[in-house]
């Protein structure tokens, strides 16, 4: 059943996203005398992979998402909803389907709960 099984992920979406974002002005990173680092996406202060201000005295960094001020668990809740509702590309027995990230981690899941069985 197994036989001829291949699973791509983002086949065509993430080339084409990363062609995208660079062309749209997606991320900056700025250091100012101030000895901050700071993270903007199309001009606000934003960072969907951790800290947007990074203060290098020491302070607490800060998270920003979209020029709004959150917490570490909203950009965490922010990244998985993205990572989620990502298109996915996935090929399985000649069949070209479309799922999201949800669906393509339930996906592997049990393709290897089948690869372990013997």
């Amino acid at each position: 059943m197994l036989r001829g099984l291949s699973l791509v992920s983002r086949f065509f979406d993430e080339d084409f996203d990363t062609l995208f974002q660079e062309l749209q002005d997606t991320r900056t990173k700025k250091e100012n005398k101030s000895q901050k680092t700071i993270y903007y996406k199309n001009g606000m202060i934003h960072n969907e992979n951790g800290p947007a201000v990074i203060h290098k005295d020491g302070k607490e960094s800060e998270y920003w998402l979209e020029g709004r001020k959150v917490t570490k668990q909203e950009v965490d809740e922010y990244r998985q909803n993205v990572e989620d509702n990502t298109k996915h590309c996935v090929y399985v027995a000649d069949k070209t389907y479309i799922i999201n990230g949800k669906q393509l981690k339930t996906l592997k899941s049990m393709l290897e709960d089948m690869t372990k069985v013997t």
